[in-house]
């Protein structure tokens, strides 16, 4: 709406120009025509009628041309302050269109805000729907069915929970969901425990099972009363051959050292007797030694002791080689650590069936299928990982896509406001705007210029105007004439007679000439072909009458007439003859 009244307003300002143009015109011209009039003061004739010029004749015409030129000049006025007045109206118009396209402005951002909101809204429902979704398979049936017997489509439809009934789960959860998750951590914890004693118990029982398959056969309860026996006394006889192994040791080093300086120093049976001497010490220390160790042993053990001798020594050593070479003590230790490792899982198994028999029946699951349970969620959850990054890198083209649209659209905008700025410069400069609006100027001031010619040569009965005055015609000076004497409709000009078309040509041509000299070289010559035989006795007079005024305007004239009337009017001039096949010119001057 404001488009179009700026464009009318644009439109009444335009016609407001043109009507101010041609009030110019108008004033202009009847300014000249009162001015002309008042320098035919004194001659015989009136210039614009031909009648004999009295005074009263002369206060008449004068008179006329006077109130003609007041008229005009109010007229003038009135355009003027029309053109102001219209201008004014397309300021405000302006105004209001400007103010009217900041607002569309305003709201087309507007729009891309919520649109941008809205696109938003859908994104957060689709990711809503699909968390509610999983939230629902995670539900135990029973709650699944009371929001609905299967996943739904519209969550908008669904009834419960009510605001109520989730403020009364909400505190249900905060009570028992804490504990409920600490006791999740702690039963995974403790399967994982129990699949390691598990795993440790299945290595003990191997190792049980071997060691027991070495023993021989014998009743179980008295072999474990030998052992626990026999594992004390071994303790003993452990630390006690720990000992003699040590002074053995001792005593080997020094028996070999004896032998040896025996040998080499044979001669020496002094210093030998005295080194005796020390060995006797040594080997009684050895002796309290050895007996300090045997007191210690287990009395069977002791007399086997004191009765043995090196073979025996030689025998002991070899069994102790082959049980350390054997690695007996390490296996003892690690079968005594397992032993004491087996009571301990014992009780730790004994503890986690006690805990485990506090879980519901329905979460209790053997090892094997919650393995199972996990390995689906663990795969399920690769899967999600890979969608969600299929996901990101979509999303990451997305964005890219929505870039480039976001530069595309800022081009189309840039491109559109520049074609729409184009195209109204196109209109206004094309031939329906301003070369018809320059045209039209340029037809009103031709008719104008035309006008005060056709006067004189029409004496005041013939004055043109452009045809469809109104909204302007296609075709340049599609012109209808008036004629004052008898009054009516106008004529078009196709439609004159000869001699008014003759005087219309000549007023029109004036016209072009004085128009298109008014800011380039002024036109000096006029030349006139026939045309006056159309004109009566009073008209060839009027016209020569005219031409005679255009020699004060006109450097040159020149005038083609068969008629020797017509000729005679003039001073000088070149007369054409055909004499004997040839053209023969000779000049007159009178």
């Amino acid at each position: 709406k404001a488009k179009a009244e700026l464009e009318t307003a644009r439109q009444g300002r335009g016609q407001a120009e043109g009507a101010l143009a041609v009030a110019n015109a108008e004033s202009e011209r009847a300014a000249a025509a009162v001015a002309e009039f008042q320098k035919s003061k004194g001659s015989k004739k009136c210039s614009a009628c031909g009648q004999p010029l009295t005074m009263a004749h002369f206060s008449e015409e004068l008179r006329l041309r006077t109130d003609a030129a007041t008229t005009a000049a109010a007229a003038q006025k009135q355009a003027a302050a029309d053109v102001k007045k219209t201008a004014k109206a397309e300021d405000l118009a302006a105004a209001a269109d400007a103010k009217q396209a900041e607002k569309l402005t305003e709201l087309r951002e507007e729009y891309k805000t919520q649109e941008a909101a809205a696109t938003q809204a859908h994104r957060d429902i689709e990711r809503l729907t699909k968390s509610l979704d999983l939230r629902y398979a995670e539900m135990p049936d029973p709650y699944q069915r009371r929001i609905a017997p299967s996943p739904p489509k519209d969550w908008a439809t669904t009834t419960f929970p009510e605001r109520d009934e989730l403020v009364g789960l909400r505190r249900e959860v905060a009570g028992g969901l804490e504990a409920a998750r600490r006791k999740g951590t702690a039963a995974e914890e403790s399967l994982k425990k129990i699949s390691d004693l598990r795993t440790r118990l299945d290595a003990a029982t191997q190792s049980r099972d071997r060691l027991k398959a070495n023993l021989p056969d014998a009743d179980a309860v008295a072999m474990r009363r030998d052992y626990a026996s026999a594992q004390s006394q071994e303790t003993v006889l452990t630390s006690q051959i720990k000992g003699g192994k040590g002074a053995l040791e001792t005593l080997d080093r020094e028996i070999d050292k004896t032998g040896s300086d025996a040998a080499d120093e044979s001669q020496y049976l002094t210093e030998l007797t005295g080194k005796l001497n020390a060995e006797k010490l040594t080997l009684q220390h050895s002796d309290d030694t050895i007996d300090k160790w045997l007191k210690q042993l287990p009395a069977a053990w002791q007399d086997r002791t004191k009765d043995a001798g090196l073979q025996h020594y030689s025998e002991w050593k070899s069994e102790f080689d082959e049980l350390i070479e054997k690695k007996t003590e390490q296996r003892f230790q690690q079968l005594e650590q397992s032993r004491l490792g087996l009571e301990s899982q014992r009780a730790e198994v004994e503890r986690l069936d006690a805990e485990a028999g506090a879980f519901p029946p329905e979460v209790r699951l053997p090892a094997t299928e919650l393995q199972t349970v996990v390995a689906v969620a663990q795969k399920k959850f690769a899967d999600c990982d890979a969608a969600l990054q299929a996901a990101h890198k979509e999303k990451l083209k997305l964005d890219g896509y929505r870039e480039s649209r976001a530069a595309l659209n800022d081009q189309f905008k840039d491109a559109d406001g520049r074609f729409h700025r184009y195209k109204i410069l196109a209109e206004l400069l094309g031939r329906d705007r301003l070369q018809r609006h320059l045209v039209r100027q340029a037809e009103r001031q031709i008719v104008d210029y035309g006008n005060a010619v056709l006067d004189r040569l029409s004496g005041g009965q013939l004055y043109l105007q452009l045809a469809g005055a109104d909204e302007g015609a296609d075709k340049a000076l599609d012109l209808d004439c008036f004629n004052r004497a008898t009054g009516g409709d106008p004529i078009n000009v196709l439609f004159l007679s000869g001699s008014q078309k003759f005087r219309v040509a000549v007023s029109l041509a004036l016209a072009i000439g004085q128009y298109a000299s008014r800011q380039h070289r002024p036109i000096e010559s006029v030349i006139i072909d026939e045309g006056f035989g159309s004109l009566d006795r009073i008209g060839r007079q009027t016209m020569i009458q005219e031409l005679q005024n255009l020699r004060g305007q006109l450097k040159c004239i020149l005038l083609v007439s068969h008629q020797e009337e017509f000729a005679e009017a003039f001073a000088e001039g070149y007369l054409f003859e055909l004499k004997d096949g040839a053209t023969r010119v000779s000049r007159f001057q009178r």
